[in-house]
């Protein structure tokens, strides 16, 4: 792994493009009670029987929840019916699927700095656990289960991200 550790600057650019891409595919989808002798009009597609379901991106997720997050947190912290923890919780886990977006950014330049790196495959290993879960229930639905192409996207490049991270440091010789 050797041409890695050399261009990593490129590598993890790489991985910031193929990470827009894999938010922007499909995640879920949104089904839609459609009778079968109807067709699905785009951006719906037929899943099985009488379903259709709309794909459903991590940025549509943002899209449509952000606002209303941000305002209820904000409401529940004034008024005391959010404590510290609950905002902790719900103001990060929606954001989680961004932080490799921050932490790769900061490292493309050349800033190897040890505890920006340990947050960096802290991260790689959040993302990479919430999306093979993500993934994993989704085969439980089997009208979608090959179609979320964009959790198992992001679950590939997080974990060979993660791999190819961890070689990095042990090329350097730096021990956690």
């Amino acid at each position: 792994m050797e041409w890695f550790h050399k261009n990593r600057r490129y590598w993890r650019t790489a991985f910031l493009i193929l990470l827009v891409l894999a938010i922007s595919g499909p995640w879920a989808f949104d089904l839609i009670h459609v009778p079968s002798q109807y067709i699905c009009s785009p951006p719906n597609i037929r899943l099985n029987g009488d379903f259709c379901g709309m794909p459903f991106s991590v940025i549509g997720h943002f899209t449509i929840i952000l606002f209303p997050i941000i305002g209820s947190i904000s409401t529940g912290l004034f008024t005391g019916e959010v404590s510290p923890g609950n905002f902790l919780v719900t103001f990060f886990l929606p954001f989680l699927p961004l932080l490799p977006f921050l932490t790769t950014l900061f490292l493309i330049p050349g800033r190897d700095w040890r505890r920006w790196h340990i947050l960096h495959l802290v991260v790689l290993g959040l993302v990479a656990a919430l999306s093979l879960f993500y993934g994993l229930a989704s085969l439980l639905r089997p009208h979608a289960s090959l179609r979320v192409w964009g959790v198992w996207l992001y679950f590939g490049l997080a974990a060979s991200m993660l791999l190819l991270e961890i070689d990095v440091w042990r090329k350097q010789g730096i021990h956690v």
